[in-house]
């Protein structure tokens, strides 16, 4: 969402700290023991006028977490 601190997470809206804890649990739940990166498909969609760097903030706490597979697109 355009609001520096607010972002939907599967039709939810919540805040940063918020969307962390899901991303986590969604890596955490996925997992792979023998690469450590998560079998799961991280799709970002930014709004008009969104943060760019926010974006990169995200991308980068996912590929921290084991989610590697992710795809950025705006509307």
């Amino acid at each position: 969402m355009t609001d520096v601190n607010r972002y939907l997470f599967d039709g939810q809206a919540m805040v940063y700290d918020q969307v962390q804890a899901e991303l986590q649990a969604v890596a955490d739940k996925n997992r792979r023991t023998s690469t450590g990166n998560a079998r799961a498909y991280i799709k970002i969609i930014t709004q008009p006028g969104a943060d760019y760097g926010r974006v990169g903030e995200l991308v980068d706490f996912c590929a921290g977490i084991g989610l590697d597979k992710i795809e950025t697109t705006g509307r």
